[in-house]
């Protein structure tokens, strides 16, 4: 078959973003990279060609359910970034992305900080002259669940919390109701006008 012709843009939500920005630094002519609850720090060793990537070593074993069943991971990440050296080690060089990258984020995520971890990489691209091509857009009062992954428009935001197959325990995803709703068709309607 024939290449497919036409704008390339990628668009991650939370882990994910970590591949996505690993991917957007070695791809010419991107038209947009997108990242929703997601950070500009690595927390997962990824391997490519043959080298594993430094990443933030994050301990996970002091997380202990609240209410019985349900997890709130923000504190552990926050924790693993507050040793700096910790932190650079999985800092992701978002100044070699080549084209618009944005990220969208909500105060309140429980998952992780993702406005932090975000803010990072937007400072990054700042720092080196990138800020044309650069928003990050923090919604407050808002949790983890935006994109078109974790967040579409009209799905429930009654439930604020996310099934964690490993455990068997509940994620806390943090937000409220009424401004979660409202944040993920802002998203929706921004993402629309990037992919245009």
């Amino acid at each position: 078959g024939s290449a497919q012709k036409g704008p390339i843009h990628l668009v991650a939500s939370g882990r994910a973003s970590e591949a996505c920005l690993e991917l957007a630094k070695r791809v010419d002519n991107l038209a947009s990279v997108s990242i929703f609850s997601g950070s500009a720090l690595r927390f997962t060793p990824w391997e490519i060609e043959g080298e594993i990537l430094p990443h933030v070593v994050c301990d996970h074993s002091t997380v202990q359910p609240r209410g019985g069943s349900i997890l709130t991971t923000r504190k552990v990440y926050a924790e693993a970034v507050a040793d700096r050296e910790n932190r650079d080690k999985g800092r992701i060089e978002v100044e070699k992305i080549d084209c618009p990258l944005h990220f969208f984020t909500g105060s309140d995520d429980q998952i992780w900080p993702s406005a932090a971890f975000s803010e990072l990489g937007a400072q990054r691209r700042k720092a080196h002259g990138l800020e044309e091509r650069t928003t990050h857009q923090t919604f407050p009062s808002v949790g983890y669940d935006l994109g078109p992954e974790l967040g579409l428009p009209g799905l429930p935001t009654t439930e604020r919390t996310l099934s964690h197959e490993s455990t068997g325990f509940r994620l806390a995803l943090g937000g409220k109701m009424g401004r979660q709703s409202r944040a993920r068709r802002a998203c929706w309607e921004k993402l629309i006008e990037i992919l245009g």
